[in-house]
């Protein structure tokens, strides 16, 4: 792997003004972050299971007929087909046990069920 020293990077003119040096370090600090977080993932490839389990979920019911199965689409909260409020694992967890329910993982998203 090929490493560039800075002395082959070009100086770059600086603004003299506080505000935008404030923000091009953000932006360097956002990019340095993402470049580190890159490196760390090729370095071990294995998924995080951190990263995969959201926090958060939604449930979206279908329609039933009354003595019918209702069934709930679970999305991870960040999901585009989520709707209503995201929640808990436990409040998952306690909708999957009550009788007449069942809940399926949603097919875009495909969260891990809780």
């Amino acid at each position: 792997m090929a490493v560039t020293t800075l002395e082959h990077v070009p100086e770059l003119p600086l603004p003299d003004d506080l505000p935008r040096l404030y923000t091009i370090r953000t932006l360097l600090l956002t990019l340095l972050t993402t470049v580190n977080a890159a490196i760390e993932e090729a370095e071990d490839p294995r998924p995080r299971a951190a990263a995969r389990i959201p926090r958060r979920w939604c449930i979206n019911w279908r329609r039933a007929p009354a003595g019918h199965t209702r069934v709930g689409v679970l999305h991870a909260a960040d999901c585009m087909l989520a709707t209503g409020q995201p929640v808990d694992a436990r409040t998952v967890q306690a909708e999957r046990r009550r009788d007449g329910r069942r809940i399926e993982p949603c097919e875009v998203c495909d969260p891990q069920l809780p």
